[in-house]
């Protein structure tokens, strides 16, 4: 099967390409789990390199020098990337069921850390072993074809280089931003398959091919042609870490400082007297203020309002202690036996035990409170338990690792978890309409029943797949959820699409310069 060098040039460049999209896809949906940037930057970057690596010498030893044994490798290397792509790459949802089905069995500590770890290096070895095999099988052929050594191989790993580095623009900078995971991936997947209908050695191959691409064409066209999806931007650690010390004349705010101490995301302040006001004890997270002594009456009457049609003997999961308000609230009720606090910040724990025992009237100390100092998200996966609310009143959705916890898949898990006549309860800080109407509509996509207040122009959401009377909104509050539910916009937020973050303003919400960037928050 004699080709002319441009040929072969022409296909080194289209498998780099698709080798690249496969990696940037594969680093941003880690990115969608794990907050150790670091990390997943690692395992992504090694998984990747190994692959390539040992798909190099082992094709390369089942060659031997035959051009049409050459061509049927790379047929098959192309087939496998793009059964693999499609099956396992698109459904990204099996990353967190598997390493929680792993920890599950292995237990926690340094061998649960390892096993993940592990489990997720091969998932991105697999993709780059199928793909890395070509580079020494085109060189081959490419060599054959006019014998100039050197130069020939420095012209052949330079189309590589240049494939490769386009389809990591075209994934990282426009499919992946402009049409989400799920048609990143079948590009992918398409181009896989058209370069294995051009190398396939026999005609037969080429119908199977054919045929391949006309009914994945019929089934999923419509999301190839989906344009409006936004994903999450994750900046790598370099892009995202701002040095903090330009804006230290915010410091201002924290008033008199009870306690400082860095933590995992970000330096934790407790201020007295913060914002001028004389008593108004505050916790930050950097220069973000999280809750107020003086001002918490939304966070306290959503969780009153949540907890009150649930029987006695209830069992409940709080996700972001914070001050703590909202946790003493629900403990509060008479119907309340055991309350489950998740927070992923151990230092946020360590300075609401010592800072505001008497603002939360001790709710960590009391017999009935179970605090789990985890990642809200990873808890709610992993947990047996079953509870008859969870009370969400965590950071905002422009923050890394509270973002999945808002989305239609992590509302999913929730109401797998809940009772049959559950309440999900989320505090949704005071958005624009657009902003609380994707909230509604994502909530919506997953319950039977959901009810908004507006609560000291705070936006709560309820919801249920019992029909509950959640109170009566007085008449402000209706002016304001009429607006909402007005709002012409039908999107939902999801994992692949995280529309949220594109109606919420940060700097805005926060009173923050517009300038302001945080390592863990990202652009929207």
């Amino acid at each position: 099967m004699p080709k002319s060098r441009f040929f072969y040039l022409g296909l080194i460049f289209w498998i780099g390409f698709v080798s690249l999209m496969y990696e940037i896809y594969s680093t941003r949906v880690l990115f969608l789990f794990f907050t150790e940037t670091s990390w997943a930057i690692t395992i992504a970057i090694s998984a990747f390199l190994g692959g390539l690596a040992f798909s190099s010498l082992f094709f390369s030893s089942l060659a031997h020098k035959n051009p049409s044994r050459i061509f049927l490798l790379i047929w098959a290397m192309q087939m496998a990337a793009a059964v693999y792509g499609f099956f396992i790459l698109r459904n990204y949802e099996l990353i967190p069921r598997l390493i929680d089905h792993l920890q599950v069995a292995v237990g926690g500590g340094s061998l649960a850390v390892i096993a993940r770890n592990a489990l997720m290096w091969i998932y991105l070895f697999v993709p780059a072993f199928f793909i890395g095999g070509a580079f020494p099988l085109v060189n081959g052929l490419f060599l054959e074809s006019k014998e100039r050594g050197v130069r020939d191989t420095g012209l052949v790993y330079f189309w590589d280089t240049v494939g490769s580095i386009l389809g990591a623009f075209m994934a990282g900078f426009w499919l992946l931003p402009r049409v989400g995971f799920e048609a990143t991936i079948l590009v992918a997947v398409f181009l896989n398959i058209i370069i294995a209908a051009v190398v396939a050695p026999r005609v037969r191959q080429r119908q199977i091919i054919l045929a391949l691409l006309v009914i994945l064409s019929l089934v999923k066209i419509q999301h190839i042609l989906k344009t409006d999806s936004q994903s999450l931007t994750s900046p790598a650690d370099g892009e995202q870490q701002n040095t903090l010390s330009e804006f230290s004349y915010l410091s201002k705010r924290f008033g008199d400082v009870l306690f400082r101490e860095p933590s995992p995301f970000g330096q934790i302040t407790i201020g007295n007297n913060a914002f001028g006001r004389p008593g108004n004890k505050v916790l930050f997270i950097n220069y973000r203020d999280m809750c107020w002594s003086a001002e918490h009456g939304s966070e306290s009457r959503m969780a009153n309002i949540a907890i009150a049609p649930l029987p006695v003997n209830s069992r409940v999961l709080n996700i972001g202690l914070g001050c703590g308000f909202t946790a003493a609230e629900v403990l509060r009720q008479p119907n309340v036996a055991e309350l489950d606090i998740a927070e992923i910040n151990p230092v946020v724990a360590k300075g609401t035990a010592r800072y505001f025992k008497a603002e939360n009237q001790d709710v960590l100390g009391s017999p009935k409170t179970n605090l789990y100092l985890r990642d809200g998200a990873e808890y709610i996966r992993q947990t047996g338990k079953r509870y008859d609310a969870v009370v969400i009143d965590i950071e905002e959705p422009t923050v890394l690792y509270s973002s999945p916890l808002y989305t239609k898949e992590y509302f999913q898990i929730f109401r797998k978890k809940l009772g049959s006549r559950g309440v999900l309860a989320v505090w949704a800080h005071n958005g624009s309409a657009e902003f609380e109407k994707v909230m509604y509509n994502t909530l919506q996509s997953v319950f039977k029943h959901v009810t908004i207040r507006v609560l000291d122009a705070y936006y709560t959401y309820y919801a249920s797949d019992e029909d509950y009377n959640f109170g009566s909104p007085e008449t402000a509050e209706k002016q304001f959820i009429s607006s909402v539910l007005q709002a012409n916009i039908s999107t939902v937020n999801t994992l692949d699409n995280r529309a949220l973050e594109k109606y919420f303003n940060l700097q805005s919400f926060f009173n923050l310069p517009a300038d302001y960037k945080e390592k863990y928050i990202t652009d929207n």
